[in-house]
């Protein structure tokens, strides 16, 4: 709790990932009894410690992984080069 207030408190505006990146973030016992209800759901997810609170993660997945070898065919003729002039037409 105190790192809620904390948080709420402090000014600050910038992106702060503890938060916006975990599924619960709270005392020990808080997450833990967060991850026992997720059950099942909670394969693969960590908690972590922090400075002051505990972090319930989903485990970090590189984006390209899932989607580079379904797109890779698209983006071969997929290419504009800017600092080429354009085509001029002749008619």
């Amino acid at each position: 709790m105190m790192a809620v207030l904390i948080y709420f408190y402090s000014n600050s505006n910038a992106r702060q990932p503890e938060w916006t990146e975990s599924i619960a973030v709270g005392s020990e016992g808080f997450v833990r009894g967060v991850l026992q209800k997720l059950e099942v759901r909670a394969k693969g997810r960590k908690v972590k410690k922090g400075d002051d609170h505990y972090e319930l993660r989903e485990p970090s997945v590189a984006y390209h992984v899932h989607f580079t070898p379904e797109n890779e065919l698209l983006s071969i003729g997929n290419r504009f080069y800017w600092n080429e002039p354009p085509e001029q037409s002749s008619g």
